[in-house]
């Protein structure tokens, strides 16, 4: 178990400063987050910050980034970024 935990910490940073990095080359923007119809797409990591190098890219169809949740190998990690700066 203490393994996991220091493994999703890891991950975790890995993605804070994958969004820190996007931000920069994007004008202080971070990458938009997704919702559809299938549960495969909800918040999943943003497909840019793989597109940009930061993350890995997805070994699926799905456009996401690839960095697994230890704790649900199912699924990436999720982003739900509040989307009220949309409105």
């Amino acid at each position: 178990m203490q393994a996991k935990i220091v493994k999703v910490r890891a991950d975790l940073r890995q993605v804070c400063i994958a969004l820190d990095s996007y931000a920069l080359s994007n004008q202080d923007r971070f990458p938009p987050s997704r919702s559809g119809c299938g549960n495969n797409v909800n918040d999943q990591l943003p497909v840019e910050l793989a597109d940009a190098g930061y993350l890995p890219p997805s070994k699926s169809r799905i456009p996401q980034a690839e960095l697994m949740d230890v704790f649900d190998p199912v699924n990436t990690y999720k982003y739900p970024r509040s989307r009220s700066d949309l409105l």
